[in-house]
């Protein structure tokens, strides 16, 4: 089985893998955002994100659903899925009550960061990928370098890229240091 996962559904390179899968056997289920999309069409099993169509390229909504989607599957895989949607009412309760918080502090955070052409977003394990997402998500609504790393990956070269005027900020549950 290929889970095929695409906000429109429509994105090459996933469509091109799942052609591939498809001519060797493969059964494809997929996440998908807008119905009847080229994808949607190919696979043999759809999950709808249902989240509206993204108007900003950075496709928060879809991103954001794509996750939870993924989180449950796991949780219902090992036959967990009560627990997994207990967690995830309790983490989106938490985020609704710190929504406030965040904006203003993000707000904050933005005046320490203007001006800065370079960006690393760094995190260990399964965060990787929240930290690439959020260096892609920085670049196509900024216009500005940013990269996503393995924390420990980052003496292995980009450590040679940051220069003496880089501003070192670690911002963790709303505080910049």
């Amino acid at each position: 089985m290929v889970i095929a996962i695409s906000q429109s559904g429509e994105t090459a390179d996933v469509l091109s893998g799942v052609r591939d899968a498809k001519s060797n056997g493969a059964t494809i289920f997929s996440l998908v955002n807008v119905v009847g999309s080229s994808l949607a069409r190919m696979s043999d099993q759809v999950l709808y994100l249902n989240c509206g169509p993204e108007i900003a390229v950075a496709a928060t909504k879809s991103f954001t659903a794509q996750t939870l989607f993924i989180v449950s599957i796991a949780y219902a895989l090992d036959d967990r899925l009560q627990e997994g949607k207990a967690k995830l009412k309790e983490l989106s309760s938490v985020v609704d009550s710190d929504l406030e918080y965040y904006t203003e502090s993000s707000a904050e955070f933005s005046i320490q960061i203007e001006g800065q052409k370079d960006f690393y977003f760094l995190a260990r394990g399964v965060n990787f990928a929240v930290a690439d997402e959020g260096a892609l998500k920085l670049k196509e609504i900024a216009y500005v370098h940013a990269e996503g790393m393995p924390a420990g990956e980052l003496k292995h070269g980009t450590l040679a890229l940051i220069e003496s005027d880089t501003r070192w900020l670690r911002y963790v549950l709303g505080l910049y240091l």
